[in-house]
């Protein structure tokens, strides 16, 4: 048995898995109403990032981790992201997923982007993560 290598596991492996299970997930998604969880966190290197994931009878399938280091946290940036995935998301692009609710952390900047997102998007469940609190 030969098994592949550093490069071909990290380069084109992993990314044609990626795609393949992104395709079976957004199948079984499709038509399905999710909820939105966005969180922040630094990685081992003290990268501030973002990440989007979508909840569905206890399932969860990662949609992005958006780097931060050269952006500022604020609440309108924070909103700026969560707008731009869930326009992602509402206008078909992956496979009809409905979002009814979203979840976030709890501080001050995510405070004010759950209150643009109430503005632009009323109908959408806003909601601070439990764990966070």
């Amino acid at each position: 048995v030969v098994l592949p290598s550093r490069r071909s596991i990290g380069s084109t492996l992993l990314s044609t898995l990626k795609q393949e299970i992104n395709k079976r997930n957004m199948v079984e998604y499709s038509g399905q109403e999710v909820t939105l969880a966005v969180d922040a966190w630094k990685n081992i290197k003290k990268d501030a990032l973002v990440g989007f994931i979508i909840n569905y009878h206890g399932k969860v399938l990662t949609l992005e981790v958006n780097d931060m280091m050269r952006r500022p946290k604020t609440g309108h940036v924070l909103f700026e992201l969560i707008d731009n995935q869930l326009q992602t998301l509402l206008k078909g692009e992956r496979s009809g997923i409905k979002v009814v609710a979203i979840c976030t952390d709890d501080g001050g900047n995510w405070r004010l982007a759950h209150r643009l997102l109430k503005e632009k998007y009323p109908w959408l469940i806003t909601t601070v993560c439990f764990a966070h609190q």
